[in-house]
């Protein structure tokens, strides 16, 4: 079995036997120190285990453990066997000192685990290894606060051998009152992530009952020589504050900032170096401190439902944590409200909703033009080392509004201190609104910034708010919870438009079951250099990602769009939205990824898009692209799928409909390797300006007064199929599809015609007309056919040559038989025998029609070989061949021009 640190708090109740002595201001209720190591090999049921445990409420001692397990299992392979090795080691210390007043913990621990299997790729034998200490407490403060301090100092590394082995190591202090986590300080280094060091934890703690918790974990486990090590001196500290501790005891408004009758202890706040003037400002009502000139703090921690920072004289604030501080300078928490006004304020770090209790939600605003912070390092080298965490433990919420200037390493909206929630109780809110004059409300940020990081994140941008990022500054929609980004644009002409900046990329999806949406609208403008919809930091493919562009939203891509996810991530363009790519549109392009796209306009308004290509499906993905209504596409080539290699299982499929327009400048590629579908619906237009090609696997569909444009449309492999449908489109009219251009097919390409009951052909060549491979008529369901009956389904205002190999109907069974005959440029067929109608088939199946060939009735004007259909000129069959091997080399060509450019 494994170690679990939940399994072992049953260890607290037998040690909660003694009560509290009456004078203690520190009273610690139960003590547990538990240290155990475990290795298991599997295949030969091995198992060692070395624990060494003390559940004591003495204070006094010292607690040590060395321990040892290991384990190995022969593993059967062809041929042989090979070995799989597991083990783990512990040494801890743990000494404990402690009076009425205070308690001192300090740790010494070192330990590794490792695991193995030879070779990796053998089934079974999976080995693992465990190592963990934990030091659980609990404690009771009496009267005064006290203060809790946790100081690591620590070594991880995590070493991954072959393709299935995983380590890590992990140390935390943790800290709950009530069942809530008020405190963590914690670090995780695995194979693929290894952190540093651990930020200090400290924390006041009021008079109450509280829970806390140190603990070492490793864990290694598969692969070949899977390796994690841990070493770290800690000490954990409950006790008196520091004396400079100062806390604000004024209790009128408009109090300065720099009088020290306003503090308690009476001294005016500074930054002297020593990490004294932490600030406390904690009361009930409205009221405001006035700062003038420039003022230093160590930190500042605000639990007001409404205060203000207010500058008379162009004041500054500054604030800067040192070691063993608190993790961020500035904390507003506890139902805590905090506007600054005029005021420019630096920090280490921010938090807002940092504590839990109190009156919910916290509340940072700046506004206006003089209102600046900055959120930094504590010396030059690093000026952007530290974050803005908002909705850290309750709601948080930043409002930078007219003009103010917010700049930050990085930001973390919805950033749980606690496991990974949905909880609205501790989400991130950040909106950006507003200018003055002609200077925007700006939010910067220089490095990866996360919307919904472990809890719920919003971030609203509005009517002259920019939300931008540095050089290298990646920013992602959608960590382990869901997220928004809405950039809503301006609502008057005097108004800047509201602007989000990426010169990195924009990855909108996060884990798995959470929702990641980005929202453009009414004149709102997202540029990134690439956006990924499905992905998130470091590649992983997790949850979806939604892009939604309306009401004449605006995305500006430099190099590519990218729609992936585990499952269907999405892309809606509609109602005049505009988005403009510098590279491919590649819909569910990633492996194992399904991606789709809506792009879609209304009557009043067009929609718009242009890139370099688009390709639906990629060598391992599935990709829905579906276009509609007053839209007009333009990009260099459109790919449907596009696919590396022959094992490729992606997928694509176009929907063109109700009045759109996509025009390629280069060609079509539909079906080459894997299964790729085109269709249009009238009145539709799709324009490619070198010509359409259909491979193996494709189908181009076109619909009544739907248009193909371009010099031609061939088929250039056996089973590629182009379908002429007789319904009528959405506007009506009985005018068949049309290719304006040439139509050719080559040996087992099919041909598919649907029967009108009108008598009106189901498609029209506006160029010349190349027959080969099979002519499949589809008739309606029950359509009373009799032998001799002539129908007509193909138009050709060109000339016509070559001869299909059979006549086929799938909905017909399989004694139907028909011929060819062509009329004064009508491609008809005369029914041989009608055979008996069944069920009617799609045809989007990627083989050759079903059927058998019949002699041509005596007289028919068909040719004696039984092909269906006689050309107009006397060198027929041998240019057909011709025209085929042609077609066949230039499609090669063209393939290969096309995978050079994209």
């Amino acid at each position: 079995m494994s170690l679990s640190r939940f399994s072992l708090l049953a260890a607290l109740g037998a040690a909660m036997l003694l009560g509290p002595k009456a004078d203690a201001e520190v009273i610690i209720q139960s003590l547990a120190r538990i240290a155990a190591c475990e290795a298991s090999a599997s295949d030969s049921s091995e198992f060692d285990q070395d624990t060494n445990r003390t559940d004591s409420f003495e204070l006094n001692g010292n607690f040590t453990a060395s321990l040892v397990a290991g384990a190995s299992g022969e593993v059967p392979i062809f041929g042989g066997t090979v070995v799989n090795v597991a083990d783990s080691a512990m040494n801890t210390e743990i000494s404990v000192n402690a009076s009425a007043a205070e308690a001192r913990f300090t740790g010494t621990v070192n330990a590794s685990a490792g695991s193995s299997k030879a070779p990796e790729t053998a089934e079974g034998g999976i080995a693992s290894s465990d190592a963990s200490m934990f030091m659980i407490l609990g404690v009771e403060i009496t009267e005064d606060a006290k203060t809790l301090s946790f100081e690591p100092e620590v070594t991880q590394s995590a070493t991954r051998g072959g393709q299935f082995g995983f380590g890590s190591a992990a140390i935390f202090c943790s800290i709950r009152q009530n069942g809530e986590t008020i405190g963590v300080a914690e670090t995780t280094c695995t194979t693929t992530d290894c952190p540093p060091e651990v930020t200090p934890l400290r924390r006041r703690l009021e008079p109450g009952v509280y829970e806390i918790e140190v603990g070492v974990n490793l864990s290694a486990s598969g692969g070949a020589s899977t390796n994690v090590t841990h070493a770290s001196n800690w000490t954990l500290t409950l006790s008196d504050p520091p004396s400079c501790d100062l806390t604000w005891n004024e209790f009128g408004s408009g109090g300065l900032f720099s009088d020290p009758d306003n503090w308690s202890p009476q001294q005016a706040p500074q930054d002297d170096g020593s990490g004294c003037n932490n600030l406390l400002i904690s009361r009930n009502g409205a009221f405001t401190v006035g700062v003038s000139g420039s003022q230093a703090a160590n930190s500042l921690e605000v639990r007001a439902p409404s205060m203000t920072l207010q500058s008379s004289t162009g004041g500054g604030l500054t604030l800067s944590a040192l070691v063993g501080t608190p993790i961020n300078g500035l904390q507003v928490g506890e139902g805590g409200g905090l506007t600054v006004n005029g005021v420019k304020l630096a920090a280490s770090g921010v938090e807002v909703g940092s504590l839990i209790g109190g009156d919910g939600a916290a509340t940072l605003t700046l506004t206006g033009v003089a209102t600046e912070l900055i959120s930094r390092g504590t010396t030059p080298a690093d000026p952007d080392a530290k974050s803005i965490e908002i909705g850290v433990n309750q709601q948080g919420t930043v409002d930078v509004l007219n003009g103010a200037v917010v700049s930050a390493g990085k930001l973390r909206v919805g950033a749980s201190l606690v496991a990974p929630t949905q909880n609205a109780a501790n989400r991130g809110l950040l909106n950006i609104r507003g200018k003055s004059g002609t200077q925007e409300s700006l939010v910067a940020f220089s490095d990866e910034t996360i919307i919904g990081f472990a809890s719920e994140g919003f971030v609203n941008v509005e009517q002259g708010g920019r939300f931008a990022g540095g050089e290298n500054a990646t920013l992602v929609i959608g960590g382990s919870a869901d997220a928004t980004l809405a950039v809503s644009g301006l609502n008057t002409a005097d108004e800047a438009p509201a602007k989000v900046e990426v010169r990195s990329a924009l990855l909108i999806g996060g884990a798995a079951n959470t929702s990641a949406t980005a929202i453009v609208s009414d004149q709102g403008l997202i540029t990134a250099d690439t956006i990924e919809l499905g992905e998130r930091i470091n590649g992983a493919s997790v949850g979806p990602g939604s892009l939604f562009i309306t009401l004449g939203g605006r995305v500006e891509v430099t190099n590519a769009l990218r729609i992936n996810g585990k499952t269907a991530s999405k892309l809606e363009l509609g109602s005049g939205g505009k988005l403009l790519l510098g590279g491919p549109l590649n819909v569910g392009f990633g492996s194992g990824s399904t991606g789709r796209a809506e792009i879609s306009g209304d009557s009043a308004t067009t929609t718009n898009l242009t890139g370099t290509a688009i390709i639906v499906g990629g060598q391992f993905g599935t990709g829905v692209l579906d276009v509609s209504g007053n839209t007009n596409i333009e990009a260099n080539s459109l790919i449907v799928p596009r696919i590396a290699e022959d094992t490729s299982t992606g997928n694509g499929t176009v929907a063109i409909s109700d009045g759109a327009l996509v025009s390629l400048s280069n060609d079509v590629i539909i079906g080459d390797q894997g299964p790729g579908k085109v269709t249009l619906a009238g009145p539709s237009v799709l324009t490619a300006n070198v010509e359409v090609e259909i491979g193996a696997r494709g189908r181009l569909e076109v619909g009544r007064l739907a248009t193909v444009i371009g010099p031609r449309v061939r088929v250039i492999a056996r089973g590629g199929r182009v379908v002429g449908t007789a319904q009528r489109g959405k506007q009506g009219g009985d005018a068949p599809g049309t290719i304006q251009g040439d139509l050719e097919l080559i040996e087992g390409g099919v041909l598919e015609l649907e029967a009108n009951a009108s008598g009106d052909a189901a498609l029209r060549v506006e160029g010349a007309f190349t027959a080969d491979g099979t002519l499949e008529v589809v008739f309606p369901d029950a359509a009373a056919l009799a032998a001799n009956d002539l129908l007509t389904l193909l138009e050709v205002t060109g000339t016509t040559q070559g001869a299909f190999d059979e006549v086929t109907s799938p909905s017909r069974t399989s004694d139907f038989a028909a011929t060819v005959e062509v009329d004064g440029g009508e491609v008809r067929v005369r029914i041989v025998n009608p055979g008996q109608p069944i069920a009617t088939v799609d045809g989007e199946d990627e083989g050759e029609g079903e059927g058998e060939v019949v002699p041509p009735p005596a007289g028919c004007g068909c040719q004696p070989d039984g092909k269906a259909l006689a050309t107009d000129t006397p060198w027929g069959s041998a240019i057909t061949w011709l025209l085929a091997a042609a077609a066949l080399l230039g499609a090669a060509l063209q393939r290969r021009r096309i995978s050079e450019e994209h």
